[in-house]
């Protein structure tokens, strides 16, 4: 008779919690109270401090800081001992970049330095270098023994990369391991050989620590290094993302909150980002803190709870498995503890349903580590990551289901889509340019913005674009405008300019009839056409104070600032205005409406989802064997940040494209917020139904009735 393998801790485990202990509750740890909160949360996985910084157990290595008030007890491994009683797999929670003045007086060549030769210090510890003993021979000593003492399932590496990009590492390890940059300058190629040493250096470490917790703990003993969603945090810290995602099978993502004033959506983007690179049926867990988050932080009061509630439920939209996260185990704020059980409570009724599904997305949105790097250089988060934020923002407001696509997965994954949006893309390989080519001539739609492919692989500059014939653009050197991420002033000239629409019957001023120009303010860079027909001109800045100054005193030129073109069977728009950046940083509707309109246009058939009603809403589609499933989530109360209060939008009419799923005839809507169920109404092309409110989030599955 043959077995059936038990299940990995890692796949089973659908919700996590964390009590990140603090050195005081070695002495006020409640094992009564947290045994009853892992019960009421339904949680099948907690992680635990052991070491590093600070050891929760006690080491028999010196050197290795115990918490104050442990003594001789060994706190971790009796909370490890209480979570397996409850059946639950356990993380050794490690910090390990950092250690304080004692180790360092005691292994001083084991730390950063800085040029001039001094430690580098942080927190009022020393950074310890990814190059020398420290990481080499110090942690896999200190992993081995909480193995031999406690076992536990695997272990989640706080700040495992060491020290960021922003400082350079001088110590003797480092200058025997590279050749080292006198300073950031991304002309130096010595500079991009340390950035590249650095990514790689990473990876060692993921792979290293992964032998040895697998070779002493089991095949399924991992080591987990914390990843951000950001991609640019990721960039800052080396961690390449695809790379990453390539070799675990499972992975612990920290974005606890959303930033001040951004939309939750951005955390669902977050899960679909991670997702495209490791596969939808990837188990990803998010770390949601119950603390005060959003800046300013305060890590020892509660998070409001409408706005814990939408930030867990838009990490659902995104396929993310929940993990409540508390710091300190004695709280004087109770209200920490009320918002995950209901929540928690909720995803696990409802598993079922958020698991084994694939998403529904006519739309990708290009993006890639080496973009930011390379063509972002020291103003990647102007230059690069706002345009994708004003992308997906802006489809996020117009209810249009995308998906990050990373550039390393054009040729395998692009035949799945209808549109690509490239949203500053300027590092953009010449076969990466060919399979978008031979993919719009065929009839895919292409939306692009600013310097899209004028860098080789290698970040080197090559002038032209590398999809101008697919564009029908050709690039000059009059560019306009200035690259900021920050106001320059109400009174600032340079920030008053605007578009001056040519071709008013175009699809993309959709919405924009009664106006023939709209407010710019950003930069243009330098293009005329080559085919291509100009939609729409650059009105260069004039000043905006007094009043009386305030009119076009310039005679309008003929810079082209958006530009319409046929290739093949498909169809571009190319945007040398940066609406996109734009959008991110000025969050102007006319900007919206222009992205959303670009990509209908490019689409050139009806996106698979239209949602009609007032109210801003985050929407994804997802197909589960011959259902499909909705997720909704208000965003329409998202600033000011924190959210405060929720307010409900609806009523709402949805519409499902039926040839999404030619081969099943779909007759109900079933509400599992709701807790109703309503019969579909349908003609030759859509599926139809009405939602009544939403007040946080709904979610619908669309299927035959039983």
């Amino acid at each position: 008779m043959e077995i059936t393998p038990p299940i990995p801790w890692f796949q089973r485990v659908r919700r996590w919690g964390q009590t990140n202990l603090t050195e005081s509750d070695a002495r006020d740890y409640d094992f009564d109270f947290w045994r009853n909160y892992w019960r009421e949360t339904k949680i099948g996985g907690v992680i635990v401090n052991a070491g590093g910084i600070v050891a929760y157990y006690p080491s028999r290595f010196a050197l290795h800081n115990r918490a104050q008030f442990l003594g001789e007890r060994d706190l971790f491994g009796e909370i490890t001992a209480l979570a397996r009683e409850e059946n639950l797999a356990v993380l050794a929670r490690m910090d390990s970049n950092r250690a304080s003045q004692a180790f360092f007086e005691t292994h001083p060549d084991w730390f950063c330095r800085d040029q001039s030769g001094a430690p580098i210090v942080a927190g009022g510890r020393y950074v310890s270098c990814v190059n020398g003993p420290y990481y080499r021979e110090w942690i896999p000593q200190i992993l081995a023994e909480i193995i031999e003492r406690s076992a536990p399932d695997g272990f989640a590496d706080n700040s495992w990369s060491g020290l960021g990009r922003g400082t350079i590492c001088y110590c003797q390890n480092c200058r025997d391991w590279a050749e080292l940059p006198e300073k950031a300058d991304w002309d130096d190629p010595i500079y991009r050989a340390w950035i590249e040493k650095n990514y790689a250096r990473r990876l060692e470490i993921w792979d290293e620590f992964n032998t040895l917790t697998k070779r002493l703990g089991g095949a399924h003993c991992l080591w987990l290094g914390m990843v951000c969603a950001d991609p640019l945090d990721n960039c800052g810290t080396f961690r390449s993302m695809r790379e990453i995602a390539q070799r675990t099978p499972f992975l612990l993502l920290d974005a606890q909150w959303r930033t001040a004033n951004g939309p939750f959506a951005r955390n669902a983007t977050a899960g679909k980002r991670w997702h495209e690179l490791g596969g939808w049926d990837w188990p990803i867990a998010e770390s949601m803190a119950q603390y005060q988050g959003n800046s300013p932080t305060f890590r020892r009061t509660a998070q409001n709870a409408p706005e814990a509630r939408l930030w867990m439920q838009s990490g659902f939209a995104g396929n993310l498995r929940p993990w409540w996260h508390h710091v300190g185990a004695a709280q004087g704020d109770k209200r920490q503890f009320q918002t995950p059980p209901a929540v928690f409570s909720w995803h696990a009724q409802h598993e079922d349903l958020l698991k084994n599904r694939e998403p529904i997305a006519d739309v990708a949105v290009l993006w890639s580590q080496r973009n930011l790097d390379l063509h972002g250089r020291e103003q990647a988060r102007e230059r690069v990551l706002a345009p994708n934020t004003g992308v997906c923002d802006a489809l996020m407001r117009a209810r249009i289901p995308f998906l990050p696509l990373h550039v390393e997965d054009l040729a395998t994954q692009l035949a799945r889509f209808r549109v690509l949006v490239l949203p500053e893309i300027g590092v953009l390989s010449a076969e990466n340019c060919k399979t978008v080519r031979d993919w719009v001539e065929q009839g895919g739609g292409l939306v692009a913005s600013g310097e899209v492919a004028r860098r080789e692989e290698n970040g080197d500059w090559q002038g032209e674009f590398g999809l101008a014939d697919v564009l029908g653009i050709a690039a000059t050197a009059q560019n306009e405008g200035i690259l900021s991420g920050a106001d320059v002033g109400w009174e600032a000239a340079q920030r008053h300019s605007y578009l001056q629409i040519k071709a008013p019957s175009h699809l993309v001023f959709d919405g924009l009839e009664d106006t023939d120009i709209l407010p710019f303010g950003g930069v243009l860079t330098g293009a005329k056409p080559n085919g291509a027909q100009v939609l729409a001109t650059y009105l260069p800045p004039f000043p905006i104070y007094p009043p009386e100054t305030a009119w076009f005193q310039s005679p309008p030129n003929s810079l082209p600032a958006v530009f319409a073109h046929g290739f093949g069977a498909g169809r571009s728009i190319y945007f040398a205005a940066d609406i996109d950046r734009s959008y991110a940083r000025d969050a102007l509707p006319d900007h919206a409406k222009l992205l959303a309109n670009a990509v209908r246009f490019a689409a050139q058939s009806a996106m698979p989802l239209e949602v009609s009603g007032a109210g801003l809403l985050d929407c994804h589609l997802f197909r589960q064997e011959n259902r499909l499933i909705l997720h909704l989530v208000n965003e329409q109360n998202a600033a000011p940040s924190p959210l405060h209060e929720l307010v409900a939008v609806g009523p709402l009419e949805i519409k499902v494209r039926r040839d999404i799923l030619p081969e099943i005839e779909l007759s109900q809507a079933r509400f599992l917020v709701g807790e109703t169920c309503h019969r579909i109404r349908e003609d030759s092309d859509w599926w139809k139904f009405s939602v009544e409110k939403i007040l946080d989030h709904e979610v619908v599955v669309l299927e035959a009735t039983p």
